[in-house]
């Protein structure tokens, strides 16, 4: 990886607009926490792929306008699986020409709720030509999906994705647990110094283009932000690094052989070394425990219950501030393996104590 001496100058836009993309990126998030059988209903995220390379992509390629395609919004278990594979940037680039057997890559940016809307209207009408007997939106049926299924029963069938996505769905549950529903990662000055953060976080590989580096969630989120705007991140990260900064989230794969503890301890003495300052571990962005299915199946009831209690006058809470604790009227929550509770967590030590994060490495 090699690059010039004196490190350019990032855009305006990465600048200014990183972190206001980030807040729409949690919003999609947060969407996708509404319907957990995108993580782990094998039947379902293998139904989302199989619509993404079939029907998506080729609607893609059909569309002549670059501006135009970068407008469509597909249905939301394909928007799922899109996100997914562009958190792998080169793998991408990769199976996208494969799949349209051409060199292409279809460029992606962050949907805006309203930007989302008027996206899939655009989208349906080219879907229901391309194929008439594929729905276009599913969400109901995601709704009513089991949450977890272990063992799908479609028959395997011929893809030219490499890419694991029903694998990358699945690992993105734990991220999402992170920032999703933490109030911080809708704060303008939190996001505001985790963009410039993200950039100290580039400059770390800059420098040190051997090393491996982990970051925590706040950057972590800005970098998912930037490779989700792809050709901006590939142009960027190129420019400040010589290549494109692939991102690997498997980090908490043991099979991988990382040793995510000792990486960790490399993260903060380079970002010392270099920045001069602690780093680059801060409170609200380390890791909080990871969630469980059963938590996650639990999670829409616990809401109820809060929302319930605000209805009887119990209190003035709304859906969005549903604290997770067991409520004690309730037996079925005796049983979930409330994995953010520090008694069952032994996290890593980082730097000054802190929680190391287990997410991503570059």
């Amino acid at each position: 990886m090699g690059c010039s001496s004196s490190a350019p100058k990032w855009s305006e836009w990465s600048k200014k607009d990183l972190a206001k993309s980030a807040v729409h990126v949690v919003n999609f998030l947060r969407l996708v926490e509404a319907h957990p059988c995108l993580y782990g209903n094998k039947d379902v995220v293998a139904s989302a792929v199989r619509r993404y390379e079939e029907v998506w992509l080729p609607l893609l390629a059909s569309v002549a306008s670059k501006q135009k395609r970068t407008q469509l919004c597909p249905p939301l278990d394909v928007e799922w699986i899109w996100h997914c594979h562009l958190l792998a940037p080169k793998a991408y680039r990769r199976d996208v020409q494969a799949v349209i057997g051409q060199e292409v890559v279809f460029d992606h940016v962050v949907f805006t709720e309203a930007t989302r809307s008027r996206g899939r209207a655009a989208a349906r009408p080219l879907w229901e030509k391309m194929a008439p007997q594929e729905a276009f939106d599913i969400e109901a049926s995601l709704k009513a999906a089991p949450h977890v299924v272990v063992k799908g029963n479609g028959v395997a069938r011929p893809s030219k994705i490499e890419y694991d996505l029903l694998a990358a769905a699945e690992r993105q549950m734990f991220f999402n647990y992170q920032v999703a529903w933490s109030p911080q990662y809708k704060n303008g000055t939190f996001l505001g110094d985790a963009a410039r953060r993200y950039h100290r976080f580039v400059g770390l590989k800059r420098h040190e283009p051997r090393g491996i580096f982990l970051p925590t969630y706040d950057i972590g989120l800005m970098w998912r932000t930037h490779q989700l705007h792809h050709s901006a991140y590939v142009a960027e990260t190129t420019a400040h690094l010589g290549e494109l900064l692939d991102h690997d989230d498997r980090a908490n794969d043991s099979s991988e052989g990382l040793e995510i503890h000792s990486c960790w301890r490399s993260t903060c003495e380079a970002w010392k070394k270099l920045y001069r300052i602690e780093g680059p571990a801060i409170g609200g962005a380390m890791w909080r425990g990871s969630p469980s299915a059963a938590e996650l199946a639990l999670r829409a009831r616990a809401r109820e219950l809060v929302a319930g209690l605000g209805a009887s006058g119990g209190g003035s809470y709304t859906v969005s501030e549903a604290p997770l604790a067991a409520p004690p009227w309730s037996a079925e929550w005796s049983a979930v393996p409330w994995v953010h509770a520090r008694c069952l967590q032994q996290p890593a030590q980082g730097a000054s104590g802190a929680m190391a994060p287990h997410f991503a490495r570059a």
